[in-house]
């Protein structure tokens, strides 16, 4: 896996010196959890830093890096509230790459996740209006999942 990496990052930075410059973006969104993990937590709202760099016209690489607080729920058994779970903060560092056309895309990205100590994979859909993004994200980690939600504004080309 390491040497994956490393040399995913050697071909972006030899594609870097072709004159392509990195649009660098903030994001907000909400992140809804499904499954067991939903029964614990309700819905969290996070932030992103996104880098983006392209490959062709139609696709590019991109590195993203986020944090989630999602809210803990209390826990009712035999109509009795037992305890409550506490809320969770978690940071995710994903990369993954998009396919283009006519302003939406298609993607996955892998990514490692804080707190619940997973890495997971996410397919992914979104629209790009200019420098405004919108996307929907289903964080699939094993025993963490989520839909993520958010809309993101770039600088850069």
């Amino acid at each position: 896996m390491i040497k994956k990496g490393i040399c995913l990052l050697a071909a972006v930075a030899v594609l870097g010196t072709t004159g392509a410059a990195w649009a660098i973006g903030v994001g907000l969104g909400f992140r809804a959890p499904t499954g067991d993990f939903g029964d614990l937590y309700d819905g969290g709202f996070g932030a992103n830093v996104v880098m983006e760099f392209p490959l062709a016209p139609t696709i590019s690489a991109y590195g993203d890096v986020g944090y989630t607080t999602f809210y803990g729920q209390d826990l009712v058994i035999d109509g009795t509230t037992a305890t409550a779970v506490d809320d969770i903060d978690v940071w995710g560092f994903s990369a993954g790459a998009k396919f283009g056309i006519g302003g939406f895309y298609l993607g996955g990205e892998v990514g490692y996740f804080t707190e619940i100590d997973e890495t997971g994979l996410s397919p992914l859909v979104g629209m790009g209006l200019g420098p405004l993004d919108i996307s929907a994200r289903y964080k699939i980690t094993g025993d963490a999942n989520w839909i993520d939600l958010r809309a993101s504004i770039s600088f850069g080309p």
